[in-house]
């Protein structure tokens, strides 16, 4: 809905509208708007009750009944003092009737506010809306002298700072927005286990940009409470993945998670890196102007800043201009940090009340704007603000605010910024492992949302000839069960190889696998990623995951390596190596998960049509009945599930 107040311009469509408005001379945009509404049929869209509202609040403040004033309605406010039309008595009438429809039962604007837990609040807001709108006219006030300091407060004071519910069933957009307010807030135990419980979701949906963004927030849950150069490895495992494509996007933002763990001269080193893989860009240039003001010297920030090619800031990051140039002020001392500081908090705000990605730099100039304000004389409006966004002002690495903010006597009274200890480290360096040996196979531990990301980059060092080829095993618990299952031969599988290769494995397939499939009347979703990545039901993400490590000359001969089945239904390891070996030249298949009981497959090349499927489905079944008897049902139905997988999954129970 985009709305962060209940009154007609707190939401960005009416915002939008009010700009287009602005730009008019006459009524024709108020009655096209109003006459939209009453000529539609059916459910009202809840963008056109957005905007019919907008439109009833400037016929009310045209007849001299303005409602609340702030820096949204402004564009209004200019327009109606301009103009100064007398509006129709008939145009009236049909705005009281717009808002009947805005009210009614098949109003989606009503819905959505019914669902926000805020309907009564809006409800009323519609109520004097119309009880405006129907007063006698009477002749337009000039308004008092705006005061952007009563005016940025009033707003500020709208905003619920508050982490949102998390429904069972919850969209991605909500479990997303969930785990940025926790961040946010500093809850990292909650920023932890919402990624645990959103992560398959947004697997299986394709979402490599948020799992990529999750990841780093995970990340830097863990550099906050302690754990940077656990934090650093683990995002270090993405580089050359394609999200990170873009030159200095990784170092970017390991210089992000430094700074909330107080590791100034990492951070530095870091963005150092990412201004010159991204060669001079602009935003960059001024992000490391930021951190320098931020924690450095301030001379250094504003040699950076008069270097600063501004023309060449995109426009949706211009506001930061006056942040950072205010905030360099603030700490030297000069008079115009203030001016500045309000400039930049008005092109903040509407990002803040619309959600919570902006919260923490919002956060960290209100505090800086706090300074400003209390060293301008205004120090009950400084404690005012601090007590307004007291719970997103939660860096207690931030030395120099927090410093300003005491000498100043208007630190938060929750006791959330009292300064963290930071020793001097210097660069704090990645904790790279070393691989824990286990006889056949090795490990490496990872933290679960870096997982797949470390696997896909030992995968490309295999393809570029590591030797050493990498498969996902699962937790602690999931490494010991699979060192009691497994058999590793004493001759590290060359004869089980051997045997592969020479495996009549058309013959054993006549001899198993079923006669005949039949494609089924409704199929099977594809598995639209790796399954044991997750506890439970719904699928809970690991904490920690262990890759296993083998030295082979192709991906097959791991089950040789390691002496895996002959178990319960699972076939001998030279009929593992045998069909994987097959599989790998058909469809490019890896394997890609191997545990005690499941073993998940990579495909490069899937399946393309019916035929193939259904003759994969019975090698499948001949492989591994249980995925059939205790699964999908028929091998018709496993047929349908190959149909352009990118992922196998094997089971014997």
């Amino acid at each position: 809905m985009g709305a962060w107040a209940v009154d007609a311009f707190g939401n960005d469509t009416a915002c939008d509208w009010a700009f287009a408005l602005a730009e008019s001379e006459d009524l024709s945009l108020v009655r096209d708007t109003i006459g939209q509404v009453l000529d539609g049929e059916g459910p009202l869209d809840a963008g056109d009750g957005e905007v019919v509202l907008a439109a009833v609040e400037t016929i009310a403040r045209l007849r001299g009944h303005a409602g609340k004033r702030d820096a949204y309605s402004e564009p209004v406010d200019d327009w109606v003092l301009r103009t100064r039309i007398e509006v129709p008595d008939p145009l009236v009438a049909q705005a009281e009737r717009a808002l009947v429809r805005v009210l009614g039962e098949n109003s989606e604007l009503m819905a959505l506010w019914e669902e926000s837990g805020d309907a009564e609040g809006w409800r009323d807001s519609v109520a004097e809306l119309r009880a405006r709108l129907l007063a006698p006219a009477q002749a337009l006030q000039e308004p008092a002298p705006r005061d952007p300091v009563a005016e940025l407060l009033a707003s500020i004071a709208d905003i619920k700072f508050v982490q949102p519910e998390v429904g069972k069933n919850a969209a991605l957009t909500e479990l997303y927005r969930a785990i940025i307010a926790a961040g946010a807030l500093g809850d990292n135990a909650r920023v932890r286990a919402l990624v645990a419980r959103a992560h398959q979701t947004f697997a299986n949906a394709g979402k490599e940009t948020i799992l990529w963004d999750i990841a780093v927030r995970d990340a830097t849950s863990r550099a906050v409470e302690g754990q940077l150069a656990d934090a650093l490895a683990a995002l270090e495992a993405w580089r050359g993945m394609p999200v990170l494509a873009e030159p200095g996007k990784l170092e970017g933002r390991l210089a992000g998670v430094c700074v909330h763990a107080g590791a100034f001269a990492t951070a530095m080193h870091y963005k150092a890196q990412a201004d010159a893989m991204s060669d001079g860009a602009p935003f960059v240039h001024l992000d490391t102007a930021l951190l320098e003001a931020r924690f450095g010297s301030p001379d250094s920030a504003a040699a950076i800043l008069a270097t600063l090619d501004r023309a060449s800031l995109p426009d949706n990051v211009q506001h930061f201009l006056p942040f950072v140039e205010g905030l360099l002020a603030c700490r030297r001392n000069e008079d115009r940090a203030l001016g500045l500081l309000t400039t930049a908090m008005q092109g903040l705000l509407a990002g803040a009340r619309s959600g919570p990605a902006s919260w923490p730099i919002f956060g960290l100039c209100c505090g800086w704007w706090a300074v400003a304000l209390s060293r301008g004389g205004q120090h009950s409006e400084a404690r005012q603000l601090i007590g307004l966004v007291a719970p997103i002002m939660v860096n207690r690495f931030d030395h120099p605010l927090i410093a300003a903010l005491d000498e100043h006597g208007i630190l938060p009274d929750n006791g959330v910024l009292q300064p963290a200890p930071v020793a001097d480290q210097g660069v704090v360096a990645p904790s790279h492992q070393t691989p824990q040996d286990h006889g056949a196979f090795k490990t490496l531990r990872v933290f679960g949302p870096d997982a797949m990301a470390l696997v896909a980059q030992l995968r490309r060092a295999y393809a570029e000839g590591s030797g050493t080829y990498p498969f996902l095993i699962g937790g602690a618990v999931a490494v010991a069960k699979l060192k009691q299952m497994i058999e590793p031969p004493a001759d590290g599988g060359a004869a089980c190889i051997a045997r592969a290769r020479g495996f009549d494995l058309q013959a054993w397939l006549k001899e198993h696998a079923p006669a005949r499939a039949s494609w089924p009347k409704q199929a099977i979703a594809p598995q639209a990623a790796p399954q044991s990545l997750y506890e439970g039901l719904p699928g809970r993400l690991m904490d920690e995951i262990y890759i296993g490590l083998v030295t082979v000359d192709e991906p097959f001969e791991l089950f040789a390596r390691l002496g895996y089945g002959n178990w319960n239904g699972c076939p001998e390891p030279h009929i593992h190596a045998a069909l994987h070996a097959s599989w790998a030249e058909r469809f490019e298949a890896e394997p890609l998960v191997v545990t005690d009981s499941v073993v998940e497959c990579e495909v490069a090349r899937p399946c393309a049509e019916r035929a193939e499927a259904l003759r994969l489905a019975r090698e499948h079944t001949a492989y591994c009945d249980d995925i059939v008897e205790q699964g999908v049902g028929s091998t018709g139905k496993l047929a349908s599930s190959l149909l352009a997988s990118r992922y196998w999954y094997f089971w014997w129970d």
